[in-house]
């Protein structure tokens, strides 16, 4: 990896002939200041999806985080195999702003996460016998409940930076995504005295909820699904 990376450098410099350039103090004070939202909901976030697993350690057995964690990992499998056409599509959106074409990518995405959410949610109890061992029945109910939360995080996802932010509303998206932390968090703190794994699942679909009825409320205000998005200013 280091000798690609020193490799790209000496093709970049001999083949392109750029020079490092000092940014002035101001041009760093911009950016930092431009991406600091950003950053706070990217925090935010990560916040909100490793906390359950803390507070069910902290407030719970080692067992029991056992059985979270299992459907967890189930569930961050199928999540992170929709994270590639995000990445992909963003910045496609951002310089053609091609609506009908990022339609027809998100009603694709659409039908194999409903597909996979619904393949998981018949199929848990086995799934999580052949990946985990027997005894792990908990474990299946709450990944039937991840299985439900998977289509929803499936349209997060894609509606977020991909179409929201990539069209001029990057605020709109970093602002929603901090108030959903802090409404996971005001959740999980309220079910502590009777937390368990699936009430924490629980939590996370209310949150990602939550997340999805703020994104399409941004795209309905500003017509984004039928009209031609603007122009990033």
């Amino acid at each position: 990896m280091i000798l690609s990376g020193l490799l790209a450098l000496v093709m970049i410099f001999a083949k392109f002939r750029l020079r490092f350039v000092a940014p002035s103090f101001a041009t760093i004070k911009f950016y930092f200041k431009d991406s600091t939202q950003f950053f706070l909901s990217q925090v935010s976030v990560s916040l909100y999806t490793t906390l359950n697993t803390v507070v069910l350690g902290f407030f719970t057995s080692n067992e029991i985080v056992g059985f979270y964690a299992a459907a967890e990992k189930v569930f961050i499998a199928m999540r992170s195999a929709m994270a590639p056409i995000a990445r992909a599509v963003y910045p496609y959106m951002t310089s053609k702003r091609n609506l009908k074409l990022f339609k027809k990518i998100y009603y694709m995405t659409m039908m194999f996460a409903v597909a996979i959410g619904a393949g998981i949610f018949l199929t848990s109890d086995t799934i999580v016998r052949i990946a985990f061992g027997p005894g792990m029945e908990l474990s299946a109910s709450v990944l039937r409940i991840f299985a439900v939360l998977l289509p929803l995080a499936a349209t997060s996802i894609l509606l977020g930076f991909p179409l929201l932010a990539a069209v001029g509303y990057k605020k709109e998206v970093n602002s929603l995504l901090i108030i959903a932390s802090v409404i996971h968090i005001i959740l999980i703190a309220s079910i502590i005295p009777i937390i368990d794994p699936i009430k924490v699942a629980l939590v996370s679909l209310v949150t990602e909820t939550a997340v999805v009825s703020m994104i399409v409320r941004q795209i309905l205000k500003h017509n984004l699904w039928c009209a031609v998005p603007r122009m990033e200013q």
